[in-house]
């Protein structure tokens, strides 16, 4: 699973770049986009808030993206 923060692009756009530049063997799935990603004060992805994150999708429940989508 990979999350995806781009609010101009669509999911297909960022799969389309990403066969552009990777081996299919290495694609993300699925590609998850959400409006943004947890950060700790320093900056940094923490892992819990991650897999909460991961928990959440996996349950139904959807991080809505900026432009509403």
């Amino acid at each position: 699973m990979a999350f995806v923060v781009a609010p101009r692009q669509t999911e297909r756009e960022i799969m389309a770049a990403l066969r552009r530049a990777i081996d299919p063997t290495f694609l993300p799935r699925p590609l998850v986009m959400v409006a943004r990603l947890p950060r700790a004060a320093t900056g940094k992805l923490p892992l819990e808030a991650l897999r909460a994150l991961e928990a959440e999708h996996a349950a139904g429940g959807r991080a809505p993206r900026p432009d509403g989508e």
